[in-house]
């Protein structure tokens, strides 16, 4: 058979446990030439991870490429979780190899893709998979949601003007700046003329966008999710509100 070789590695992977390219090359190179197969192609995704999506791995895309002009018909890797860890884009992938008549196999495991019996293993393998990282995300958003509703921060990522002490999110020195960004925008309805004023009088320079952002956050009003409480405003709800209704307008 015609065999393109996948190998891939995340360099934390490497440091952690010692997964180098190398070994997995050299062990499919040795697989193929056993099994009389032709190899075709390597094609190597050298610190990336798994479980980033298929568009996001360029070996991977340079593989599913040259498919129909190599005339693949086997993908060869060493395990399962060196192609996909992520169960969304195994199918996005799997659609692909499915449209082309192609299989695979873990080289080093009893999954593949070559028989009936081996794609139906493999069915019920990410069935699993993905029913476990259903209820753990389900366990995740759980705890997310009692956090805000104990008024906890459950993210770094905050706009000016706020910041995490003590798990809360709370003012901190650029407060002044973030509500006279409301103040101004309320009386003058422009967004690039309230970024001036934040540069001219805080020394503060943000993109046009982030001050986009920042008029629509409601964490500026004390507000996130369904909290109304969550932290204390830096803003005037009644401000805000105004705000909100003349950007809508604009």
């Amino acid at each position: 058979m015609r065999v393109a070789l996948y190998a891939r590695v995340s360099t934390e992977e490497q440091a952690r446990h010692g997964i180098s390219i190398e070994a997995q090359t050299a062990a499919l190179h040795k697989w193929a030439e056993d099994a009389g197969h032709q190899i075709i192609g390597e094609y190597i995704d050298n610190g990336v991870s798994a479980r980033k999506t298929p568009s996001k791995r360029p070996a991977l895309q340079a593989l599913l490429t040259d498919i129909p002009e190599k005339k693949t018909e086997l993908i060869a890797f060493s395990k399962l979780d060196r192609w996909t860890r992520n169960v969304k884009g195994y199918y996005q992938v799997q659609e692909v190899l499915d449209r082309h008549k192609v299989a695979w196999a873990a080289i080093q495991e009893d999954y593949e893709t070559i028989t009936a019996s081996g794609r139906f293993k493999v069915n019920i393998m990410l069935s699993v998979a993905e029913n476990e990282a259903d209820r753990t995300s389900e366990r995740i958003k759980a705890v997310f949601d009692h956090k805000v509703i104990m008024g906890e921060a459950i993210t770094g990522a905050l706009p000016l003007g706020l910041k995490i002490e003590n798990k809360r999110v709370v003012p901190d020195e650029n407060a002044e700046a973030a509500r006279a960004v409301f103040e101004h925008y309320a009386a003058n309805g422009n967004k690039q003329a309230a970024r001036d004023m934040l540069q001219e009088r805080f020394g503060i320079s943000l993109p046009h966008l982030t001050i986009s952002h920042m008029l629509q956050n409601p964490l500026y009003k004390g507000q996130y999710r369904d909290n109304t409480d969550y932290c204390e405003p830096i803003v005037p709800a009644d401000l805000f509100d105004r705000v909100q209704i003349d950007l809508a307008r604009r």
